[in-house]
């Protein structure tokens, strides 16, 4: 799941007890100016549910993924290559790439 600061599952750990209080898994991010995401060789489903005021860059690469896109927050496109499905339309502002849309 893609969000405006936080990047999990895609086979990373999750949430960890330490002590109080519980930090999330994942990846945390603040104040970038772009996100550049390349997904594996596997099969994955990602969920956007929101993405960060800079851009946002996804190649899905040559697997059969799935992309549901939410919302975005900055200008996002998306490389789905030729196997993946996308599902759902945020703004005009996004693009995907090798799509009739784009």
């Amino acid at each position: 799941m893609l969000s405006e600061d936080r990047l999990t599952g895609l086979g990373m750990g999750g949430d960890t007890t330490i002590g109080k209080p519980v930090p999330p898994g994942g990846i945390g991010y603040h104040e970038l100016e772009a996100l550049n995401l390349k997904l594996g060789t596997g099969s994955d489903d990602l969920v956007i549910e929101s993405t960060h005021a800079g851009s946002t860059n996804i190649d899905t690469g040559t697997a059969a993924d799935t992309v549901t896109v939410k919302t975005i927050g900055g200008h996002t496109s998306i490389d789905t290559g030729q196997e993946t499905t996308s599902s759902g339309w945020a703004a005009t502002t996004a693009c995907w790439i090798r799509s009739p849309d784009c």
